[in-house]
């Protein structure tokens, strides 16, 4: 799975502000330096998606702010899609 983000890195919240610009916009509070923004970026990820890390990464963007995110091998690819719609509306489906 991928996942089209645009990050804003040294902001003052670290959520998923909506859909801008066709991407999941995201914004971090890690500076984009030493690839930390990339680390948040990842472990944000796999903390509201409650899948591990190393399932988890930056393909396209490591020095940009818009980014290509691939998510996989996950059990439940189905599950992560919803729970992404969820975070970038605000909007639940529900279980």
């Amino acid at each position: 799975m991928r996942v089209y983000v645009l990050v804003k890195p040294s902001s003052r919240r670290l959520e998923i502000k909506g859909v801008k610009e066709e991407r999941l916009e995201v914004l971090l509070t890690a500076p984009a330096k030493e690839n930390k923004a990339n680390v948040q970026l990842v472990s944000f990820f796999s903390d509201s998606l409650n899948i591990p890390k190393s399932a988890i990464s930056v393909l396209v963007g490591n020095h940009g702010r818009k980014k290509t995110v691939g998510i996989g091998p996950i059990a439940d690819p189905q599950g992560v899609a919803r729970k992404l719609t969820e975070l970038s509306t605000g909007w639940s489906l529900g279980a």
